[in-house]
C-alpha cells in the first residue's frame, strides 16, 4: 500500500510531465467533488497550476489554469481560482504535465448507439470513425484516403477501446482532437458508471500508443462535476 505521502510525491511528479508511452495513465481531473487521489495532487497547497482542455466556440485550446480545493456540501470541490481566463463550463478536463496549446478541429460529444459509427476526426493519415458494436464494445477505426482523396471503405487499422464501466453502459465521446500536436487523433471518453460506483473518464491519446495501436491511455479519472 502506498502511503498518503508517496501518493502525493508520485501524483505531484506529474505535473511536470504527461505520462510517457508505457507509463501508468496520468490523472484525469474535473471541476467538482474532489476524489482523494486528485486531492493527494495538491500536497498541502491551497492552490495548483493545472492544464486545462477548455472549449470556446472559437474551438479547443489547452491553457494554464489555476485551481483551488474549496469546501462544498459533501466535502471538498475543485474549482477555478477567481479571475482566471475562461468560464467553469468551458473546461472539458484538467491533465497535469500536458502542455499548452491549440486544439483545433475539436469534435463536439458524441453519444453512440449499438451499431452505430460517427466520423470524429481526419488527419494525415486519412478519416477517424468511433463505432460501438452490438456488445457494446467501442471501437476506433482510420480509414485511409483513396487516390481521390475519399475514405476507403474499409478501415486500413482498427483498434477496440473496450466496454463501458457497467454490461449495459454506453460509452460518450467527450472531446475528440489533436491534444499533443502529432497529427493524429485524441479522445476523452466517458465509459458510463459501475453500479453504485463512479463514472469513468479516459484520454486516449495517439502519442501514448503502443505496439502498432492508434491510440494509447494517457490519463483516467472520475467524472466531471456539475
Amino acid at each position: 500500500m502506498h502511503t498518503a505521502a508517496a501518493l502525493a510525491l508520485s501524483l505531484a511528479a506529474l505535473l511536470a510531465h504527461v505520462a510517457p508511452q508505457g507509463a501508468p495513465p496520468a490523472p484525469l481531473l474535473s471541476l467538482g467533488p474532489v476524489s482523494p487521489a486528485a486531492a493527494a495532487l495538491f500536497a498541502g497547497r491551497p492552490r495548483i497550476e493545472v492544464a486545462g482542455l477548455v472549449h470556446k466556440t472559437a474551438g479547443g485550446q489547452v491553457i494554464l489554469l489555476q485551481v483551488e480545493l474549496a469546501e462544498g456540501l459533501g466535502g471538498p470541490r475543485l474549482q477555478l481560482v477567481e479571475g482566471q481566463p475562461v468560464d467553469e463550463h468551458e473546461v472539458i478536463a484538467l491533465i497535469p504535465g500536458l502542455a499548452a496549446a491549440s486544439a483545433p478541429r475539436a469534435h463536439a460529444e458524441t453519444a453512440l448507439l449499438p451499431g452505430e459509427a460517427e466520423r470524429v476526426g481526419q488527419s494525415a493519415d486519412g478519416v477517424w470513425v468511433a463505432r460501438l458494436d452490438e456488445e457494446l464494445v467501442l471501437h476506433l477505426d482510420l480509414h485511409a484516403l483513396d487516390e481521390d482523396g475519399q475514405p476507403e471503405r474499409a478501415a486500413s487499422r482498427s483498434q477496440a477501446l473496450g466496454r463501458g464501466a457497467s454490461h449495459d453502459a454506453l460509452p460518450v465521446i467527450e472531446w475528440a482532437g489533436d491534444l499533443d500536436e502529432d497529427g493524429a487523433l485524441d479522445l476523452i471518453i466517458d465509459s458510463g458508471s459501475t453500479a453504485g460506483g463512479p463514472q469513468r473518464r479516459r484520454l486516449w491519446s495517439s502519442g501514448a500508443a503502443l505496439d502498432g495501436d492508434l491510440v494509447g491511455l494517457r490519463a483516467e479519472g472520475e467524472p466531471s462535476g456539475c
